[in-house]
């Protein structure tokens, strides 16, 4: 089941994500985030985010939490693809994308 984001923090336009269910979630970026923080309550078996449908070329995309994300995927909208996939997301850490839209990509950062 796809999940709006709970709350929104207006400073730099990240999205804060509070799952409720411990076992897993799946959510859907709006247009327009470049911050999306996964405040969990312990560590999560999976999760999923699905990236922006209208992204902007060259728009960057980054992904903490607070908690280990066992199995995480990052599934593309439709016309694009994700390069650079992490398997999971610990504690503490953080990943980046940046979408090139001649290609339609989303290029991990680091």
């Amino acid at each position: 089941m796809t999940q709006t984001i709970p709350q929104l923090i207006l400073a730099c336009e990240p999205y804060l994500v509070q799952p409720e269910a411990a076992t897993g979630f799946s959510f859907q970026i709006p247009n327009g985030i470049n911050i999306v923080y996964a405040k969990l309550t312990g560590t999560y078996a999976n999760g999923t985010f699905i990236m922006p449908t209208s992204p902007l070329n060259g728009q960057l995309l980054r992904f903490a939490t607070n908690n280990t994300i066992t199995a995480l995927t990052l599934t593309p909208s439709t016309g694009q693809t994700v390069v650079g996939a992490p398997a999971g997301l610990t504690i503490n850490t953080g990943i980046a994308f940046f979408f090139d839209r001649q290609t339609g990509q989303w290029l991990r950062l680091y």
